[in-house]
């Protein structure tokens, strides 16, 4: 880690068993200064206070893009945990440039001089009442410290019937404006039954972070790629995964999510790849898709509902956040009574959202 990209605002000292001591200019500074506390004792009452968390980094984000106030801006999150509790960590920007590539998942690292804020039930799933936003004048320094096994807290494993229910009670048609959603973060075990691999990939900007889908244009000067979001043309476009998986468990209900950046280690391969392989050879090209049925994961899911202005209706909106494979075979997971689809669980998710 750079030592200049994490000096912190006031010096922090630790115990030895820190594989990084950061420092400013040499000032009378001792262990009591900062209390090394446990992530279940953070609460408001901490903010602007001389506090110190250890944790180890549980789930690491990749980095992501959203559209606020007609402005573009980037984001990754973290999931720290100690033997106490668990919490979510949000980086923006600028903060999001600083830390990424310095933090890494399965690794301890003592965190402080961050924001302490009201966890939003509509991306977090944690039983933590709060989350920890990093800025830039946060501080991250890695631990080599593991004298004891942190055991995560146990999250909820909802049905998808559950699921579906809990997002229709907490949203009415008055509450949705179009192309408006509103998400909550659930875990879930389930059954991949369905992907869909006739439209697995779109055609994306090209610029860092956009991730918005282009229009071809025939001009005076050739084909060009216009992105509505940067209102500019490109002479060219990446491909982006937005793959369609639906799943099933025992409660007999169906979900569509959409995958876009976990979708390359779903499937184990780039997308630029999938894209030449189907052109080349499209036997092994279905064959991709086609290994992953029947396997049953563990999802971290954002669900919700979303209105659409062509149809006027209301869809139930997944898209994948996370997974683990549990099994590979999964059977024993369908109820007797078999499977059905129904057609209000299918999603239809929007780009505009990128």
């Amino acid at each position: 880690m750079d030592s200049e990209d994490c000096k912190p605002v006031e010096v922090l000292v630790f115990d030895q068993d820190c594989s990084t001591e950061l420092k400013s200019e040499p000032k009378d500074t001792t262990n009591e200064d900062y209390r090394e506390i446990a992530i279940s004792e953070l609460d408001y009452s901490k903010s602007g206070k001389r506090w110190v968390i250890k944790a180890l980094v549980v789930n690491k984000s990749s980095i992501r893009t959203y559209f606020s106030n007609y402005r573009a801006g980037k984001f990754f999150t973290l999931e720290l945990c100690d033997e106490s509790s668990s919490i979510r960590v949000v980086c923006f920007n600028e903060a999001c440039d600083k830390f990424f590539r310095d933090i890494e998942a399965n690794k301890m690292y003592y965190f402080a001089h961050c924001k302490i804020k009201y966890s939003d039930r509509r991306y977090n799933a944690l039983p933590h009442e709060f989350e920890l936003v990093l800025e830039t004048y946060g501080f991250v320094t890695p631990c080599n410290s593991h004298e004891k096994i942190i055991e995560l807290p146990p999250m909820k494993l909802w049905k998808l019937s559950e699921v579906v229910q809990d997002v229709k009670n907490d949203c009415t048609l008055e509450m949705l404006a179009i192309g408006e959603k509103q998400q909550k973060m659930f875990k879930v075990q389930a059954l991949v039954f369905d992907i869909d691999e006739d439209n697995f990939e779109y055609e994306a900007c090209p610029s860092t972070y956009c991730n918005k889908k282009v229009d071809r244009r025939i001009t005076d000067v050739g084909e060009l790629y216009y992105c509505m979001k940067c209102k500019k043309d490109y002479p060219t476009f990446e491909y982006k995964y937005m793959l369609k998986v639906t799943i099933t468990d025992s409660s007999d209900k169906c979900l569509r999510m959409t995958m876009f950046d976990e979708a390359e280690r779903f499937l184990n391969i780039n997308v630029d790849q999938l894209v030449k392989m189907r052109e080349i050879n499209y036997e092994e090209f279905t064959s991709y898709f086609s290994r992953r049925l029947g396997e049953i994961h563990t999802f971290t899911i954002q669900a919700g509902m979303i209105l659409y202005d062509v149809t006027n209706e209301i869809y139930v909106n997944a898209i994948c956040d996370s997974f683990s494979l549990v099994d590979s075979k999964g059977s024993t997971l369908l109820s007797p009574l078999g499977l059905f689809m129904d057609e209000d669980l299918l999603d239809e998710t929007s780009l505009n959202s990128e």
